[in-house]
């Protein structure tokens, strides 16, 4: 319960969301979870696309590490205060589950056109549904550090 989880991908919104809420965990002498999904699909057609499926996703994952590196070194908060995992499966489910033990879920928020936003349902509008807890969606042009 003492930690702040953060959904992040690497994209300018969840690095704003990370910074934002770095901010917010120094201020409440909080831990700060980084949180980086690979998608996982279900298994459908051949091997050799199976396989492909499985080199795709592990790549991903060694993306999503090294992005994590990286993130966890930009926030800049003391040693032990982050901690960074890489899951598997449906993006917005697996922040809520590992967000449940947490005291809030933060994630960054693109600004797309209405067109886009009826085609694809963000993560941030999922997990407004399914968040255990509370749910802080940072837009990208929000200042890093809080008020």
């Amino acid at each position: 319960m003492d930690q702040i989880v953060v959904g992040v991908d690497g994209t300018p919104g969840s690095v704003t969301a990370a910074l934002f809420a770095s901010g917010l965990a120094r201020k409440m002498g909080l831990n700060v979870e980084l949180a980086y999904v690979v998608p996982s699909f279900a298994p459908l057609g051949p091997e050799e696309v199976m396989g492909q499926r499985l080199e795709w996703q592990q790549e991903k994952a060694e993306r999503g590490r090294k992005m994590l590196r990286d993130m966890t070194a930009a926030l800049e908060l003391p040693e032990g205060r982050v901690e960074s995992l890489v899951l598997y499966g449906d993006v917005a489910a697996r922040l809520a589950e590992t967000a449940s033990t947490s005291i809030m879920l933060v994630v960054g928020h693109r600004h797309r056109g209405a067109v886009a936003r009826t085609l694809r349902v963000s993560v941030a509008d999922r997990l407004a549904q399914l968040s255990p807890v509370p749910l802080l969606v940072v837009p990208e042009t929000t200042p890093a550090a809080p008020l």
